[in-house]
């Protein structure tokens, strides 16, 4: 697990800050496993362990990381615990109320320009909250 953990970590391809946390989550629980399921491997996985935790908890601590992994449709807030989720989710929603502050600006208000002529049922306004939920949902 450590090999395909370094492995994902150091593609070159298609590899972001979210994928930070899931591959450290998901070596955590490989490991653990291993801990349990062999006395031969067991000091080796107990010594990796401390090293990730020593080196890798405060991440799961940083808005910034929490934020990078949520916007990754293929994780968003899946690997977390129940209460990681609750703080990816606010932080989730304090970054796009904070998008949204900008986006009523007078460029993007005369870049709608024909926009007015295709008719269309009048939408209510959706809530950050709202988009938050309906990007989590999917």
């Amino acid at each position: 697990p450590l090999a395909q953990a370094l492995d994902i970590l150091q593609s070159e391809n298609n590899i972001f800050l979210g994928h930070l946390l899931p591959t450290i989550s998901s070596l955590i629980l490989h490991l653990k496993r291993i801990k349990e399921q062999s006395n031969k491997c067991r000091p080796l996985a107990e010594a990796l362990l401390r090293g990730i935790h020593h080196r890798f908890d405060s991440y799961f601590e940083s808005r910034e990381m929490f934020v990078a992994t949520s916007y990754l449709p293929e994780f968003k807030i899946r690997l977390f615990n129940s209460e990681q989720r609750e703080k990816a989710r606010k932080y989730l929603l304090e970054e796009v109320t904070s998008m949204d502050d900008g986006l009523d600006s007078p460029e993007i208000e005369s870049s709608k320009g024909n926009s007015s002529f295709f008719c269309s049922e009048p939408s209510s306004e959706d809530t950050p909250d709202d988009e938050v939920n309906r990007f989590l949902a999917d």
